[in-house]
């Protein structure tokens, strides 16, 4: 009888153009049974229409969800990772510093003109790399000059960026030399003008002794980076 009641109900909500996934949902029933029960009703044009609007719908639903699901998971798997990385780093000695600051340098820094010049464009590198030159080298602030190098676009703000800078390393004015401007046919478009700084060049003078130093560095950190490579290959 239950089955029977069943397939009249399952019968009754095909003819009103219900899928059959529907049909099996609404009754708890099998989409076998419910195809076996309802395979000789034919929907109409605008039922079939109104079934693949519904399917395409649904399906947009579910890649937005499967989209939505993804997301949130790079987004704790960043935190998680971000966090283990963020609490290993520790510079509250002059040995992990100087390996810090050393590792920059090899990056970004000035190799092979005798001076002990770095570029950068974060305010956050350009902190730190003044740290590290005057705790593990001793430099005197005194000896540090600076150069701001912005884009002609951004002349009218050059006395901003100038204070800016000088802010960030802890020098006056002073020690900065002449603002360079650069012409440049590809500009970077910003959504915000007003967070353009350019990038700032940090040069220690009379530093040849000290770019040495520091090449003598670099190539230490290259061997072990090597002896660590042929150790793991002989494994």
């Amino acid at each position: 009888m239950a089955k029977s009641r069943e397939r009249l109900l399952a019968r009754e909500l095909r003819r009103k153009g219900e899928s059959i996934r529907e049909i099996a949902k609404k009754l708890c029933i099998s989409k076998s049974s419910a195809s076996l029960w309802c395979r000789d009703i034919i929907l109409d044009r605008t039922q079939v229409e109104k079934l693949f609007e519904r399917e395409r719908l649904g399906s947009v639903a579910g890649r937005m969800r499967a989209w939505e699901w993804h997301r949130q998971e790079k987004r704790h798997r960043f935190e998680k990772f971000y966090r283990v990385g963020y609490e290993e780093v520790r510079v509250d000695n002059n040995n992990e510093l100087f390996l810090l600051g050393l590792a920059i340098y090899w990056s970004e820094g000035s190799k092979n003109d005798g001076r002990v010049l770095l570029t950068n464009s974060d305010p956050h590198m350009i902190r730190l790399y003044v740290r590290w030159l005057t705790e593990c080298f001793g430099i005197n602030p005194s000896q540090i000059t600076c150069r701001v190098t912005i884009n002609e676009l951004h002349r009218d703000r050059r006395g901003e960026i100038e204070k800016y800078w000088s802010e960030i390393v802890g020098l006056p004015l002073s020690q900065f030399t002449k603002t360079t401007t650069i012409h440049s046919k590809w500009t970077k478009l910003y959504e915000n003008r007003n967070t353009y700084y350019g990038v700032l060049a940090v040069h220690v003078q009379k530093s040849t002794d000290l770019s040495y130093r520091v090449i003598g560095s670099i190539d230490r950190l290259r061997e072990v980076g090597d002896l660590r490579g042929r150790i793991g290959q002989l494994a």
